[in-house]
């Protein structure tokens, strides 16, 4: 049997990465002998059968038992891939998947979609490294090409001023981001000597307090400007605004989570000992950033800002979980946080891909624009309905579970802090009907102008990835056991690193 580190770069990293090379090749060769959409048609069925491929072979997947030794591969670096790399795994290619069949419809008045495609799959590509490294430089790189494919997918429809600038503030940002995480890794570098975190973890853990905490200062705030928490957010409603559609949804779905999993990662492979110092950090910036998303995405006009800025809110939830698991040593709070994951990813996603289908029909993100539309689109404003009231936390829906377990969580830990803050996620996730429900209730108000320039059926690869979210919204809400079971390998797996 393969080990999982050559599993891992063989059968899943090295497809996706050829598969990007293939899938832009024959797609501009198609582009030039029979047309853009006809090469982008190509390029997205190729696309999708890598990602496919890849995906079904998670499931063949050696397993984390059998994960620790290094693989020796030079040239990928140190990969050791375990339950947690298999969850967000799991998480990532089905939203690849269902966003290249939307992109299908959605991107058919695009040219260069080849490219698009091939991006998508570096971005696959990118998040896969990034949840699979076992070592420093390996998590750094696969970041970093994440985080390229990312740039130019924000600013793909470069004919528009908006985009060009929403991806020149993300790569300024993100790069300064980088910067200052690569300083923390050069701290644990230097006082250890190493790049494998098993081994900077064993070097660390006898040192003063004082370099330690600056080491993990600086990966916090290098790797919390990619998971967009406050105050390191700015970047975000400007680029999750301006990207296609389908890219938006992955952004928030999924791109952001894994900057915190890199960081999640680290703190886990590095800082194991210092797990009370670590959650203090993650509770404040938790707290913080999920009262402060709220109360911006009330004051949105754009419907995709507003949402830009509750996936700000929502990351909030995600690190509180995670936060009250290492301060308080509780189970429930890493099951609440990686469950949060999973239905956010899905509802979230769902949220932009059924937007990006109004905004197409209509013309306008102006939410107070949008009278009418969900009488005209209601399969489309139905959808956003399920996805807002989810994320929202209202009972039946798949947000409901995942917010309810940290809820828990803190009120389980026993302590007046424990109480403060599960009340304070609780009450942020009344704050969030403040938007949800008044854009709701513009959708099916009496019919504006924009509910008249609607026109057309919507296409079928757009439906189809939006019934499926809805399905697995609904589906997860009232059959939560169906989506724990990778958690809790996931949280197992936490617990015997952090010694619990």
């Amino acid at each position: 049997m393969q080990s999982p580190e050559l599993f891992w770069a063989m059968r899943i990293l090295l497809p996706l990465f050829l598969g990007a090379v293939v899938t832009y090749v024959i797609g501009k060769i198609i582009s030039r002998i029979k047309g853009d959409r006809a090469g982008g048609v190509v390029a997205a069925v190729i696309a999708l059968v890598v990602t496919v491929a890849a995906y079904i072979l998670c499931f063949t997947y050696p397993g984390a038992a059998s994960a620790g030794a290094e693989s020796g591969i030079a040239w990928l670096g140190s990969l050791k891939p375990d339950a947690l790399s298999l969850l967000m795994a799991k998480i990532m290619f089905p939203l690849v998947i269902l966003v290249a069949i939307y992109s299908l419809g959605y991107m058919k008045d695009d040219s260069g979609t080849d490219k698009y495609y091939a991006l998508m799959l570096i971005m696959a590509g990118g998040m896969m490294g990034v949840v699979g490294a076992g070592d420093i430089i390996s998590l750094y790189v696969f970041f970093e090409i994440l985080s390229i494919s990312s740039y130019c997918l924000v600013s793909f429809r470069k004919e528009s001023w908006e985009p060009i600038e929403a991806g020149f503030k993300y790569v300024i940002i993100n790069a300064l981001g980088s910067t200052v995480a690569i300083f923390g890794l050069s701290l644990l570098y230097i006082y250890s000597g190493s790049v494998s975190m098993a081994e900077i973890a064993a070097h660390i853990s006898g040192l003063p307090d004082l370099p330690v905490l600056a080491a993990l200062a600086l990966i916090t705030g290098g790797f919390g400007v990619k998971a967009a928490m406050v105050p390191l957010h700015s970047w975000l409603p400007d680029a999750h605004s301006a990207a296609p559609s389908g890219i938006s949804a992955l952004l928030s779905g999924i791109v952001i989570q894994v900057g915190f999993f890199a960081l999640l990662r680290l703190i886990l492979g590095v800082f194991p000992l210092q797990m009370q110092m670590v959650g203090t950090i993650l509770i404040i910036l938790a707290a913080v950033t999920t009262t402060y998303g709220n109360f911006i995405a009330i004051a949105q006009k754009d419907i995709k800002r507003m949402l830009a800025y509750s996936s700000v809110a929502q990351m909030g939830y995600i690190i509180l979980g995670f936060g009250v698991g290492f301060y308080f040593h509780s189970a429930d709070g890493f099951t609440g946080g990686l469950f949060h994951i999973e239905t956010h990813a899905f509802m979230k996603a769902l949220a932009f891909l059924s937007v990006g289908c109004i905004i197409e029909k209509t013309g306008t993100r102006r939410i107070a624009d949008l009278k009418g539309v969900g009488r005209v689109m209601p399969a489309t404003a139905v959808a956003f309905t399920i996805a807002a009231l989810g994320l929202a936390g209202i009972p039946a829906f798949s947000g409901f579970m995942s917010k309810l377990m940290i809820y828990k969580c803190g009120f389980q830990a026993g302590t007046a802090l424990g109480v403060v803050l599960s009340s304070i996620a609780i009450l942020n996730s009344i704050i969030s009907l403040g938007y949800y429900m008044p854009a709701i209730h513009t959708l099916f108000s009496p019919a504006g102008e924009a509910a008249a320039k609607v026109k057309g059926t919507v296409s079928p690869a757009i439906l189809l990835p939006i019934v499926i979210m809805v399905l697995i919204t609904l589906v997860l809400g009232w059959h939560p056991d169906l989506g724990l079971g990778p958690v809790n390998a996931a949280v197992l797996e936490i617990l015997n690193i952090i010694g619990g």
